[in-house]
């Protein structure tokens, strides 16, 4: 087509990290599979959503957790399970964890992506925020009741903040 349009080609040879070739079919597997940590290594930074802030079921509000659901139908959403997150609300860069999944515990059927921000309380409905994947920190799971699966955020949310402190020192 070069020639025919009258431009140059250069071939290039393909790039590797470790013994993976950077691919766009490898990153969307990895963040897939919730490897967003190994996926960022290709991208050469997080990877990110972007979507508005949607009603959801108020469960995160009623156990203590209040969260922000994400409009998810246009992009692509890591594998389900617990995450450390960075959200950006404005100028403002906000740590957090965020739930993708199913609500086992709670028996929904549909595929949320729910973000409890730390010390925040400000109602986000329709606004845009971009929610950044930190590291994945365990697989979605069913809990007997809402008071383990509480017990459970509590633990999360150490592990979260673990992982922020981790990559300031």
């Amino acid at each position: 087509m070069g020639e025919e349009f009258g431009f140059e080609v250069h071939i290039i040879q393909p790039v590797k990290i470790g013994d993976h070739l950077i691919s766009s079919s490898h990153v969307r597997d990895l963040i897939e599979d919730g490897e967003v940590d190994k996926a960022s290594q290709f991208l050469g930074r997080p990877y990110s959503i972007r979507g508005p802030v949607i009603s959801g079921y108020k469960t995160g509000s009623s156990i203590g957790f209040p969260t922000a659901n994400i409009d998810t139908s246009h992009v692509q959403v890591p594998g389900t399970g617990v995450y450390a997150v960075r959200i950006l609300h404005g100028r403002n860069s906000l740590n957090g964890v965020a739930n993708i999944g199913f609500n086992p515990t709670f028996h929904r059927d549909r595929l949320s992506v729910e973000v409890h921000i730390f010390d925040f309380s400000e109602k986000l409905y329709g606004q845009e925020i971009e929610t950044i994947f930190i590291r994945r920190i365990r697989d979605e799971i069913e809990f007997a009741s809402a008071d383990e699966l509480v017990g459970q955020i509590k633990k999360d949310i150490s592990a979260a903040k673990i992982i922020f402190a981790e990559e300031v020192s």
